[in-house]
C-alpha cells in the first residue's frame, strides 16, 4: 500500500522513526540512520530501541540527523525531479 504519511511526517520534524517491518514504512528506513524497523509482535525489541534512542545520546543526534537526509529524498521536489527524469529518459518529454 505504499509508504504511510506518519513516518515522513515525523522525520520532517526531525523525529528519528521506529517502524513495523509489515508494510510500507521500511522503505522510509535507513536502518541506524534515521530510525529502526522492528518486529510490531516483538514487545521487547520495542523497549529496547526506544530505551537505546532515549538513553544514548549520540545515537539520538545521529538519528537526528539521520532524518533530513532522508526525509527530502520523499520530498515534492525530489518526487517531480524523479518522475520529469524518467519521462525525459524514456522519450516521452522534452524539455
Amino acid at each position: 500500500e505504499g509508504i504511510p504519511l506518519t513516518p515522513l511526517e515525523a522525520m520532517a520534524c526531525q523525529v528519528p522513526i521506529l517502524v513495523g517491518s509489515e508494510d510500507g514504512s521500511i522503505e522510509a528506513v535507513s536502518e541506524g540512520i534515521n530510525g529502526f524497523i522492528i518486529d510490531p509482535k516483538n514487545e521487547s525489541q520495542l523497549v529496547q530501541c526506544l530505551m537505546n534512542i532515549l538513553t544514548d545520546q549520540e545515537l539520538h543526534q545521529r538519528l537526528v540527523e539521520g532524518t533530513g537526509l532522508v526525509a527530502n529524498s520523499f520530498s515534492y521536489e525530489s518526487f517531480l525531479e524523479k518522475h520529469r527524469d524518467f519521462y525525459t529518459e524514456c522519450g516521452a518529454i522534452r524539455l
